[in-house]
């Protein structure tokens, strides 16, 4: 008998801030939505450990004219029990000391 495979745990904006269960086993992407052609990206600065393993970090650009956002996606996969912070930050590459224009957190707990 096949194990049941649970749905992805599907983490978008509106979850900026909040603390967010997850199960093991079950994947979670994280998607937010960039525009590299202005220079901003976003970039991983915490990346849920030690509940968490990234499996893929990929750019979708917009399917509209060129020049509009994307979505940044990030997939990891639940490992362990205990909680993890996700941090990513909004900012041009040549400005790492600058603020950065936008951050976004969410925290995985995952319950044996």
């Amino acid at each position: 008998m096949k194990p049941k495979t649970l749905p992805a745990l599907v983490i978008d904006e509106t979850s900026n801030g909040r603390t967010l269960e997850a199960a093991l086993g079950q994947t979670v992407e994280i998607c937010l939505t960039e525009n590299p052609t202005t220079g901003f990206r976003w970039r991983m600065a915490q990346a849920a450990e030690p509940v968490g393993t990234l499996l893929c970090d990929a750019f979708e650009p917009g399917r509209q004219a060129p020049g509009q956002p994307g979505i940044h996606r990030w997939q990891f996969k639940v490992v362990a029990a205990g909680s993890g912070p996700l941090r990513f930050v909004y900012r041009r590459s040549w400005e790492d000391d600058a603020a950065a224009a936008r951050v976004f957190t969410v925290t995985l707990s995952v319950k044996k």
